[in-house]
């Protein structure tokens, strides 16, 4: 009888320790920035022991709670030289809501990602708004393949840029890096998969399959929507390198686009 008591009373104390730590964590704390765009400011201790902080902006796309999860996740598993995620907007990360991911980080845990979205998955989009964008898939054509400069170097991608319906395409994640731009992606569910990229304190997103690019807090509208082949997201180059302020010239002569950037 004693035993059982014994247990009993372990098992009140487990479960009113869980509930103090509940009660103790908070929602996402928020936080006024001079740049209306940031919604959350994250510090990073990275493998080398120092501190960095990393800034998580506005998505169109994506309600802020969710998109600011979406970013933290995004630095738990592909931000290789970042130890632990120490604290959201001066609060310990601990001690919100946030708490599964505070601590050494485990990158034993992964979720989908761009290759996981290109096999077998329903890629048509949802209806975003009232204007009735359209959202396409890529033709199935004999591709035109391009070649692509940065500042006179090739582009260097593990698939091949081509023309579709007159844009050239390129690799997203290969781009944004040859511009010198943080690139990232925030793949929510089959219906919310966004790519973004920062270049210079400037940020654009994109959402697979939808006509619009957002840039400092203005939509603008693409003739190609961005798309996913070969594992990999496609985007118009024209638009991604003027949206950063690089000049984009083409020549036919050989398929190739020069991109020269302003550094």
């Amino acid at each position: 009888m004693n035993q059982k008591k014994l247990i009993v009373m372990s098992l009140i104390i487990i479960f009113l320790s869980a509930i103090n730590v509940f009660a103790s964590t908070v929602e996402i704390p928020k936080k006024d920035f001079s740049n209306p765009n940031i919604i959350a400011e994250l510090k990073l201790l990275m493998k080398d022991g120092a501190t960095q902080n990393y800034t998580i902006y506005r998505s169109p796309y994506v309600e802020e709670d969710l998109q600011i999860e979406a970013y933290i996740q995004f630095v738990y598993e592909h931000q290789s030289n970042v130890k632990e995620i120490v604290s959201i907007n001066g609060i310990a990360l601990k001690d919100t809501i946030l708490w599964k991911y505070s601590g050494s980080i485990d990158r034993t845990k992964k979720r989908n990602s761009e290759d996981d979205y290109s096999k077998g998955k329903n890629h048509e989009m949802i209806e975003k708004d009232s204007d009735n964008h359209k959202h396409n898939t890529p033709k199935e054509e004999a591709p035109i393949i391009a070649n692509v400069l940065v500042d006179g170097v090739p582009l260097v991608a593990d698939v091949e840029a081509f023309i579709s319906n007159g844009r050239t395409m390129v690799p997203f994640r290969a781009i944004g890096e040859a511009l010198d731009a943080e690139v990232g992606f925030n793949f929510i569910n089959d219906n919310l998969r966004v790519v973004w990229a920062i270049r210079y304190y400037s940020k654009i997103d994109l959402n697979i399959g939808d006509y619009r690019i957002y840039k400092d807090g203005k939509y603008m509208f693409m003739d190609q929507s961005p798309f996913i082949k070969e594992g990999r997201t496609f985007v118009p180059v024209r638009y991604i390198a003027e949206l950063f302020d690089c000049e984009v010239e083409w020549d036919d002569s050989s398929s190739t686009v020069n991109i020269l950037t302003k550094k």
